[in-house]
């Protein structure tokens, strides 16, 4: 059997953490790293504010499927104005 080709395949895709500073082992390691990563974009916030908000986030899917540091960046970037009318 001859294959076209014009068949379009799907490309393979590697996983996102194929480097060693994206792979992390275990919760406990996703939150020193974005512990780490929260002090040094915020130098202000208390140790204990920063460990429980830290681990508030570990605890929410959408937060944990983040790379730690990426975690902390999103918690740390400016909320722009809304484009629908005021609330």
């Amino acid at each position: 059997m001859a294959t076209d080709p014009s068949y379009e395949r799907t490309a393979r895709l590697p996983p996102a953490w194929t480097t060693d500073a994206g792979y992390v082992k275990d919760t406990s390691e996703w939150i020193a790293r974005c512990l780490k990563r929260v002090q040094a974009l915020d130098p202000l916030i208390g140790a204990e504010e920063a460990e429980k908000t830290v681990r508030d986030l570990a605890e929410l899917e959408r937060w944990r499927v983040l790379n730690p540091e990426e975690a902390a960046e999103q918690l740390y970037t400016p909320v722009g104005p809304t484009t629908r009318g005021s609330l």
